[in-house]
């Protein structure tokens, strides 16, 4: 018998899957640097591994967990293998974590001696809460290290910094002012929107079920695939406005620490610009990194030249294109075209980057209206992801990853 049980003979998902590879995380950063700290991803891909004999019960259900779970590796790889993390990695809040000295406001009032140093277990703690927030944190938010097109915020910077919640909860609601509630408020209502948006969604597809995606014409097929790709961005927004509306009601987080998930689509006139800055940030530290890691400690090209540029390109997507592909093998033991949707993607930003050049050298930039040609991007951008998308959403219909 093989490692691997049948579709059919799946068990159940555990309840605590993703909690304990957050664990997983959270334990190895908490630890002293070491070569054993590292080796901890043995540990993590076994037990992913042993997922694959888990099912959530519904294809859609473990094609997202298997992207989740693939997520939580490549940010382990990140943090925890190929980073310093201590030294590379700090929040505002917390200070620095590669020393006791130099504690924050949060550590000030409970130092144990008149040195300015913390104890082992003051220090232990505050690597712990370090660890824990470093781990949920996607987009570098309030860190040191910030993934690039956040949308800046002129917020007051947090003021959470005290340890003890109640506490926090307490001198929060004595001041909770009107700004935070507006906040609240819209997030709630936001959230209850992005709701509507997702039973619309799963209406329409239902009307419409994966048998029927290859017999539709180019256009149905077309809008299929954009309704489809909505529910990440109807998800997302959902899960974030909720997240936010309850953060900042107890003081756990403050407004500026919520900038928006994604950014404005009326900024992709260009395919580079949609996937940079419009879609969303989430998986961007990841790729990133494993770009940079490739172009500049692998094959050793200067930062700023082309081969530096575009070896980036194509190690982010392959790194995303890995991503979804493991949803596919967590959902159907197979990839679903992932690799060939976002490997296309780097080849279209790389002749779009050339034809973008080639109009500036004759001139057009100077003779065509800005008008003109953002509705020529915008046209560009929507036929090139309904063209691509149909190769991907195409294969997930086939196999029933529909709703």
């Amino acid at each position: 018998m093989g490692l691997l049980v049948s579709l059919d003979s799946r068990s159940p998902l555990p309840a605590l899957a993703i909690p304990y590879l957050y664990f997983l995380l959270i334990a190895a950063l908490s630890l002293p640097q070491g070569w054993y700290r590292a080796r901890i991803i043995i540990l993590l891909a076994a037990y992913i591994f042993h997922l694959l004999n888990h099912t959530t019960g519904s294809r859609v259900s473990d094609y997202g967990m298997g992207c989740t779970v693939a997520q939580i590796f490549f940010k382990f790889a990140d943090y925890v293998v190929l980073s310093n993390a201590e030294a590379e990695f700090s929040r505002n809040s917390l200070g620095d974590m590669t020393t006791y000295e130099g504690a924050s406001e949060l550590d000030q009032p409970k130092l144990a001696n008149p040195s300015g140093m913390l104890s082992p277990w003051q220090a232990f703690v505050k690597k712990l809460r370090w660890a824990l927030e470093l781990s949920v944190t996607a987009r570098g938010i309030g860190w040191s290290w910030q993934v690039k097109n956040v949308p800046s915020s002129t917020v007051s910077a947090p003021s959470w910094t005290k340890s003890d919640f109640h506490e926090v909860l307490s001198r929060h609601l004595m001041n909770f002012d009107l700004s935070n509630c507006i906040f609240v408020l819209k997030n709630i209502f936001r959230a209850l929107g992005f709701v509507i948006l997702i039973r619309i969604r799963a209406f329409i597809l239902t009307s419409y079920p994966a048998s029927m995606f290859h017999s539709s014409n180019v256009v149905v097929q077309s809008l299929l695939c954009f309704i489809y790709g909505s529910q990440i961005a109807f998800g997302l927004n959902m899960i974030y406005a909720m997240a936010a509306a309850i953060t900042v009601s107890v003081g756990i987080y403050d407004i500026c620490d919520w900038p928006p998930v994604f950014g404005n689509f009326t900024d992709a006139y260009t395919l580079r610009r949609f996937w940079g800055q419009s879609w969303h940030q989430m998986e961007r530290r990841i790729v990133s990194k494993f770009g940079i890691f490739t172009a500049r400690d692998v094959l050793h090209f200067p930062a700023g030249t082309f081969g530096s540029r575009y070896i980036q390109l194509y190690v982010a997507f392959f790194i995303s294109g890995l991503i979804h592909w493991f949803g596919g093998v967590f959902a159907c033991r197979k990839g679903l075209n992932e690799m060939q949707f976002f490997m296309a993607q780097a080849v279209a930003i790389m002749a779009e980057d050339a034809a973008i050049e080639i109009f500036r050298l004759v001139g057009c930039n100077e003779t065509l209206p800005v008008w003109i040609r953002k509705g020529v991007g915008y046209t560009w951008v929507t036929t090139w992801l309904a063209y691509s998308l149909r190769l991907y959403v195409g294969k997930l219909a086939e196999n029933n990853v529909w709703l």
